[in-house]
């Protein structure tokens, strides 16, 4: 809590962030999904790794600042970093918007204002949000699993957190590739399939290595469904499709702590991991039935 703050003070000033956090997330993703059609290339999940990378450079940077920086330092450290990053780079977007064909073009200037609920919107929607119910579940839940089922050291069940944000960083930038080789509902179908197994070796193995084993399939098989979920949901419905997605993926984020808590209370933890198993499943389980519902058209 930050120095001679109430708590209503403090809550104030997260919803202001979540909010302003949640508008720069639909943003970013919609300038993304506008770069795709552009270079007619599937790279929204290269794009995506960065996420992954921030994620494994902010984990270690913080726990070696943790020792010598108060939190308020920290997030004025962060402020002094990250507003001039923010000025440049949105000089930068406004000075060089993105200019595709002139298909391309035509089609944004007679994109409807309106919200597209389509039901593929709302479908890679339902992707995301699994998609983000199992990164989630696992970054909040695996360090414990590790720590209290296997009794490893707090070291190793950091490790166990980077091997998942590394992988899905190796896997996001490999996923350029994938996409361009299988297709999207290809490569979700079979990212959630390995996650799936992954997820149940890692909640499921008596053995350390075969935990870790189990979190490095689980990050390479998730790491391009969150993505490809964003990117289908902005090509069908632009932004509002971006928002719609978004939504339902800050909603999964919102379930996993508290479903899998509630779980892990009533039956332990190791049965609680398998809602992450579940979820990736589904996420598989709905890019086949599209695969299914176009090989039937």
């Amino acid at each position: 809590m930050l120095p001679h703050a109430r708590p209503s003070g403090v809550s104030a000033y997260i919803l202001v962030f979540g909010v302003a956090f949640g508008a720069v997330d639909v943003a970013v993703n919609s300038v993304a999904v506008e770069l795709v059609a552009a270079l007619r290339r599937p790279i929204m999940p290269s794009l995506h790794a960065a996420n992954s990378i921030g994620s494994l450079a902010g984990a270690g940077l913080g726990g070696v600042l943790a020792a010598v920086l108060s939190p308020t330092a920290h997030m004025l450290l962060t402020l002094m970093i990250g507003v001039p990053v923010t000025i440049v780079a949105g000089r930068m977007l406004l000075a060089n918007p993105v200019v595709g064909s002139d298909d391309t073009i035509a089609n944004a200037r007679t994109r409807p204002r309106a919200p597209r609920l389509t039901a593929g919107v709302v479908i890679f929607g339902v992707v995301g949000l699994c998609a983000a119910y199992s990164q989630d579940g696992l970054d909040n839940w695996i360090p414990l699993h590790l720590t209290e089922d296997l009794g490893t050291s707090a070291g190793v069940a950091a490790a166990g957190y980077a091997i998942v944000q590394g992988t899905m960083a190796l896997g996001r930038l490999s996923g350029v590739a994938l996409v361009e080789r299988f297709g999207r509902t290809l490569v979700i179908v079979g990212g959630g399939t390995l996650a799936c197994v992954g997820t149940v070796l890692a909640a499921l193995s008596p053995h350390v290595w075969l935990a870790l084993l189990g979190l490095a399939a689980t990050g390479i098989g998730l790491a391009n469904i969150f993505p490809l979920a964003i990117g289908g949901a902005g090509t069908l419905g632009g932004p509002s499709g971006v928002a719609v997605a978004a939504t339902l993926g800050y909603a999964g984020i919102l379930l996993a702590p508290p479903t899998i808590g509630f779980l892990a209370d009533q039956f332990g933890l190791r049965v609680a991991l398998l809602m992450i198993a579940l979820s990736v499943a589904a996420a598989a389980a709905v890019g086949y039935a599209i695969v299914a519902g176009r090989s039937a058209t």
